[in-house]
């Protein structure tokens, strides 16, 4: 995540004359428009700010807002949002015209043509205007237009925050809400959110919902709990795999079995409960092993390439149960789904006869 040197840049007043920014964090993005807006537009926003379309965009249109000089004001800003012409560029377009080859047709002509144009008034940015490009999401980037962008000016990706960012986030963002959170409770809020999951579309707007609802839930208590949380937040399918496991571990059968027929009744096909359990306990084998090698959580993480939460979770639960135990639930996991597809055994039978006897 770039967004601290960004920050550290603009208030430090190096304002450039282009920036790229781009990524899948777009709380950031938006944070980033609003900080440099507030350092270039010192008068009269409604001139010299522009906000424009870049799917629809022509050269000439950007040109003539980037050539407008700025009111009251040294410089204008300039933002265009999801450029087009930076996606447009295909590496076949740039490589036909490069090799100067006669059979384009004229979409590659086109893009070729628009790409030249684009980076010719890079080059030629006047000092009155400073040009954001604002692009959500990953992006092909051209190396031309970079190359140009990075001569007078900066490019920079807004990653999803890490572990150490997102936990410092949240914590300042109770803390606006006049909240305390400790750490048990705030780890288990980054994990029920799912942020830090490897394949979530989460990002911090998400994050900042649920803290505006838990903060409102809470009330007048000055610090918020793990039953706040609880109350508040949606149920992740993960942590709930989880508590059945535990349960099956302790001989809660009868909690074992309520918590599997709450998942069944929110729509969950009773395969991916099987799935998950399996996963959950082949992972937990792999984080226990891992520790008795000598590594923690977060090594443990790294190599398994999982979240380090979900690894610590793994090897908590991991190291009550005992490996032999967990290499008795893979086992009787394998053998419930085979006696299913056999036909031996009713699917709804299989997974609850599963969870009676899992680690037996």
């Amino acid at each position: 995540m770039s967004y601290k040197a960004f920050a550290n840049d603009i208030k430090a007043g190096e304002v450039k004359k282009v920036y790229l920014l781009y990524g899948e964090e777009s709380y950031l993005l938006d944070r980033a428009r609003e900080l440099l807006k507030a350092s270039v537009v010192t008068a009269f926003p409604e001139l010299n700010f522009n906000s424009l379309d870049g799917e629809a965009l022509t050269v000439e249109q950007l040109q003539n807002a980037c050539d407008t000089f700025p009111f009251g004001s040294e410089k204008k800003l300039v933002v265009v949002r999801q450029p087009a012409f930076l996606k447009k560029t295909s590496k076949k377009g740039e490589e036909e015209q490069e090799d100067g080859g006669d059979e384009q047709d004229t979409a590659v002509q086109k893009d070729g043509g628009e790409l030249k144009g684009y980076l010719e008034l890079l080059k030629q940015l006047p000092d009155s205007c400073c040009l954001l490009l604002l692009y959500y999401g990953d992006m092909g980037k051209s190396k031309k237009i970079t190359d140009a962008i990075t001569k007078d000016g900066a490019v920079y990706e807004f990653k999803k925050a890490e572990k150490d960012e997102v936990t410092k986030w949240v914590r300042n963002s109770f803390s606006k809400s006049n909240k305390k959170i400790g750490l048990k409770a705030l780890d288990h809020f980054i994990v029920q959110t799912g942020y830090l999951d490897k394949n979530s579309e989460k990002n911090l707007y998400d994050l900042e919902n649920e803290i505006n609802k838990i903060a409102a839930f809470a009330g007048d208590a000055e610090e918020v709990t793990y039953e706040h949380i609880q109350s508040v937040m949606p149920k992740s399918l993960e942590n709930d795999i989880f508590k059945l496991i535990n349960s099956c571990a302790e001989k809660r059968i009868s909690e074992s079995l309520s918590v599997l027929h709450d998942l069944l009744i929110q729509g969950e096909e009773i395969f991916a409960v099987l799935a998950m359990i399996t996963k959950q306990i082949r992972t937990m084998t792999a984080v226990l092993e891992l520790s008795k090698k000598g590594l923690d959580a977060k090594s443990a993480a790294a190599k398994l390439k999982v979240h380090e939460f979900y690894a610590k979770n793994c090897l908590n639960h991991g190291r009550k149960i005992g490996m032999d135990g967990l290499v008795k639930g893979l086992n009787n996991c394998v053998a419930a789904e085979m006696s299913v597809k056999s036909g031996k055994m009713e699917k709804r039978l299989a997974i609850e006869m599963l969870i009676i006897n899992l680690f037996e």
